[in-house]
């Protein structure tokens, strides 16, 4: 194959990804880039352990990056932690091929690349593949609940299908400039989860299209990238998915040399996210959500000595919902002692933007059902002015307003006695004969007789089926009202000390170890809005006094007076009679928001090593820690995730691999096997919580050629070989064994 072609293949094996959608390139913690795990058959999630939400960019497109990026996770991080690549993914080669795959779960399809050389100095790249199967069954508790108490929710439809195809043509006009122009589909039938519950379409979308000019050291490139469903639904509230939101990006950049000894690379970029989802997603912020972020760097290295560099970086942000200017500088010192062998000191400061979820997603995460009442939870990114509680509503607590189902569109005192005669006749119509006889001894309370008492929904509580609304015991916090902010950046600041080894034809070691301050970060979607109940003490006070005339008139037994009073404040006291709402929320429900929270610390700690016993025979292990696990902000609590308001990394603690690889040029044959150990943890991420209990996974492929005809190999893989059930991230389903067989030619 001609180098020129090959040369082009290799381009666009980086130029592009099977999954199209952009997604957020943010500051990360320490060196820690990451990790992908698994959360269907062909679905994979990437987890940043910076405090983001795993799903954003799930509903809508991520305002930073570039739509036909790849993850943002290093090759290191995908070889030690990762699941395996889906099965229509082919192995990077400067070479066409064709792939056809089948194994357990009725999972079938096909791949292909093709490279053409179309002329002098310009290649064509063709790649596009289709897989289906069954997808690993999940019983969601919360879905569980809500299908029991309405037939119009739909059931998980496990049947997964994807296909997609990606295009590029490479025009190079001499050693110093060349064009490039590549497109890509991907379109996915099945379940998907986000940030508000897990979801079901008949198409999920994403496609981007990309150019890049270069001329000597010049380089321009434009990209234009979309994202959408069709006949999308979500599981626990049975509302539709709409639209197709957009992604403009362009970038410029440069570099020059400055002297033997110091070289500069600098540029500037734009990007515009323009979600249009006809409301489904957006809501009330449909008419104005449009984003844009525009920056600049400058990078400059300086050779010190023959053994010493120093690197610095500095990176200018302007982010349209953000006031001001994000500065983030960094800085290297590498000392090479001797070939092979390095040590790098290293200080970064990075202010990371809040995505586009995080400003502009409005749409009901589900129910909360109170017997007749019924709560929506407001599932709502934070408006430029943020959520404020100005209005006041005298004779509420603390002259506060509140909103009730019932009593639509009215913004009543934060005082739930305002609603109680409508309570007592609503009683009473339930059982005319017995009740309405009985309304006029509890109608008509006098003020302050029936006193407010506020609680908190817990989306903890709610996940495990428990009570989710929780008082000051249960919370180890004063309840109360407190205004949301506008959201502002998250500052990462990393301090690093690092040495990597590398023996010739032997192998390589790696050891790395971190400190991490995070400030200002953007926590989980939480219930920010109380909830105003009766006060039970009050409620048995006015109960007790309104019996005294029924036992009188003979309408209530003396003996049965203790027991009705039990059982009515019991009843009333756990009545939701209204939310107390902010100012920009004109519908009552139950407001689930993100806040900006306060700083926390943390270090880590990195080992890899890889050891050639043989020129076929590679092992490789690794082994990753973090101090910290969660964090919580309230007086004395633990930090174990223990309490009901941790905010987690979603990271363990301890992550450990080991791994060995055989293959044989002459033969055609390779092997190899990797076990995979994770530490359990808590996580939470949208509105799931819970616990990720800790798993080993072990994975082996085999592959070699089949006699007799020529270019021609059958690869047999199966992962998660030992069948340990287990669940990779909070709302994803356990995974259990696959084994697939791939046949595969090789086209000359």
């Amino acid at each position: 194959m001609p180098a020129s072609a090959r040369s082009s293949l290799r381009l666009a094996l980086a130029f592009l990804s099977i999954s199209t959608a952009a997604r957020s390139v943010e500051a990360q913690i320490g060196s820690v880039d990451g990790y992908v795990v698994e959360t269907g058959l062909f679905q994979r999630t990437f987890v940043r352990p910076a405090f983001t939400d795993a799903f954003a960019g799930m509903l809508l497109p991520s305002e930073r990056g570039f739509p036909s990026e790849r993850d943002p996770i290093s090759e290191r991080d995908r070889l030690d932690w990762g699941p395996r690549p889906p099965p229509y993914a082919l192995a990077d080669s400067a070479e066409s091929a064709a792939t056809l795959f089948a194994g357990q779960r009725s999972l079938a399809g096909g791949a292909f690349r093709h490279l053409a050389r179309t002329g002098v100095g310009s290649s064509f790249v063709a790649s596009g593949y289709y897989a289906r199967g069954d997808d690993w069954s999940f019983a969601d508790s919360v879905e569980v609940r809500l299908r029991e108490r309405s037939a119009l929710l739909p059931q998980r439809d496990n049947q997964m299908e994807r296909w997609g195809a990606q295009v590029l043509y490479a025009l190079r006009q001499g050693d110093t400039a060349d064009w490039v122009f590549a497109a890509g589909l991907d379109r996915q039938r099945g379940n998907r989860i986000t940030e508000v519950g897990a979801a079901h379409a008949g198409g999920w979308t994403g496609w981007y299209g990309r150019t890049r000019y270069r001329r000597g050291r010049l380089i321009g490139e434009a990209t234009v990238g979309g994202q959408g469903a069709e006949e999308a639904v979500f599981y626990r509230t049975a509302r539709g998915i709409e639209g197709q939101s957009l992604v403009f990006a362009g970038r410029l950049r440069h570099s020059t040399d400055l002297g033997p000894h110091q070289s500069l690379d600098y540029g500037v970029d734009v990007r515009n996210t323009l979600p249009f989802t006809n409301g489904s997603v957006t809501g009330v912020y449909e008419d104005a959500d449009g984003i844009r972020v525009a920056g600049g760097y400058l990078n400059s290295r300086t050779s010190l000595s023959s053994a010493l560099d120093l690197e610095a970086a500095l990176r200018v942000e302007s982010h349209s919902r953000v006031e001001g200017l994000n500065l983030s500088p960094r800085a290297d010192l590498v000392f090479r002692p001797a070939v092979g062998h390095g040590l790098r000191a290293s200080f970064g400061r990075v202010l990371s933007s809040p995505t586009t979820d995080n400003f502009v997603m409005d749409v009901t995460a589900g129910r909360m059902n109170a017997g007749a009442l019924i709560y929506d939870l407001l599932a709502r990114g934070v408006p430029a002015s943020g959520f404020t509680f100005n209005d006041r509503c005298p004779g509420g607590y603390q002259d506060l307003c509140m909103r009730s189902p019932l009593a639509p569109g009215e913004k009543l005192p934060a005082d739930p006695s305002v609603l109680w005669n409508l309570l007592v006749d609503i009683a009473a119509a339930t059982d005319p004969l017995a009740l309405r006889p009985l309304r006029v001894f509890f109608r008509n309370p006098e003020p302050g007789e029936l006193r407010p008492r506020l609680l908190l929904y817990n989306q903890k509580e709610a996940e495990a089926g428990r009570p989710p609304f929780l008082g000051e015991g249960a919370l180890g916090r004063a309840i109360d009202v407190r205004p949301v902010d506008p959201l502002q950046p998250t500052t990462v600041s990393t301090l690093a000390l690092g040495y990597q080894g590398e023996a010739a034809d032997r192998g390589r070691i790696s050891a790395e170890i971190w400190r991490s301050s995070v400030d200002n970060f953007i926590g989980p979607l939480r219930a920010e809005t109380p909830t105003v109940f009766f006060d039970p003490a009050s409620v048995r006070a006015f109960m007790e006094r309104r019996a005294v005339p029924m036992v009188r008139l003979g309408i209530l037994p003396p003996e049965l007076v203790e027991l009705m009073v039990y059982d009515l404040t019991n009843l009333v006291s756990q009545v939701p009679v209204g939310t107390i709402m902010p100012d920009q929320v004109t519908t009552p429900g139950l407001l689930l928001t993100y806040r900006n929270y306060g700083k926390v610390e943390l270090w880590g700690a990195n080992l890899s090593a890889e050891i050639s016993l043989t020129p076929a025979l590679l092992l490789r292990g690794a082994y990753s820690y973090v101090s910290e696990e969660c964090f919580d902000f309230a007086a004395n609590a633990a930090t174990d995730c223990s309490d009901l308001e941790d905010i987690s990394l979603n990271l363990p603690k301890t992550r450990g691999s080991f791994s060995f690889r055989y293959r044989n040029p002459d033969s055609g044959f390779s092997g190899e096997a990797r076990l995979r150990r994770l530490r359990g943890f808590y996580a939470n991420a949208g509105i799931y919580a819970g616990v990720i209990e800790g798993y080993a996974v072990l994975d082996a492929e085999i592959r070699f050629p089949i006699p007799r005809l020529s270019r021609t190999s059958l690869g047999i893989a199966a992962t998660n070989l030992l069948d340990d059930r287990h669940q990779e991230f909070i709302g994803a389903p356990e995974i259990g064994r696959l084994v697939m067989a791939k046949l595969t030619y090789a086209f000359r």
